[in-house]
């Protein structure tokens, strides 16, 4: 985990020192959010998911207790995770699941996939995910789904793609999909 300037293109002097992998960042105000499969983060004990100062790249006191993150989105004070995990801080989520950042607890927010979640993509009031699954939220969705962000219900959208799906991008009418299918 590191920072580039924008302009030079070099790596500045910020070091969070994460030891692992990171797959998902989030910036919101003064804190960078990351998930991944790590153990450490800002110098301190964290796995998979975290926050740090902007400035001082040092960990946040935000310890959330989660496993193998693979895509995150921040909507107002909601953060959306998707990945590999069964539990968000000891409350039944699979693959995917949301924290409140004002609080820093796990909200109501619980569609449920029933394989790993690669990307999350927000627009409007709409959550969009890709990955490996083949339901999200009991309903049958072929590694492509949309789900409302503050209810968690899964809506009537329902493309299918044959191969999973690992990047979304929104467009003004568009979704843009990516990953390894036909």
């Amino acid at each position: 985990l590191a920072a580039v300037d924008a302009a030079t293109g070099l790596a500045t002097s910020w070091d969070p020192q994460c030891r692992g992998e990171v797959h998902a960042l989030a910036v919101r105000g003064t804190a960078l959010y990351v998930g991944g499969t790590f153990y450490a983060l800002g110098r301190q004990e964290r796995h998979s998911l975290g926050a740090v100062d902007l400035t001082t790249g040092l960990a946040t006191d935000w310890i959330p207790g989660v496993s193998a993150i693979r895509a995150m989105v921040i909507v107002g004070q909601t953060l959306y995770l998707g990945g590999e995990f069964q539990q968000l801080d000891g409350q039944p989520r699979r693959d995917l699941g949301a924290f409140d950042l004002t609080t820093g607890q796990v909200n109501g927010w619980n569609p449920s996939a029933d394989g790993v979640v690669r990307t999350l993509v927000s627009a409007k009031d709409r959550i969009y995910v890709g990955g490996d699954f083949t339901q999200v939220g009991g309903q049958p969705r072929a590694r492509l789904a949309c789900v409302d962000a503050v209810t968690g219900k899964v809506t009537d959208w329902k493309p299918a793609a044959d191969g999973p799906v690992v990047a979304l991008a929104v467009g003004a009418r568009e979704i843009y999909v990516g990953g390894a299918f036909v």
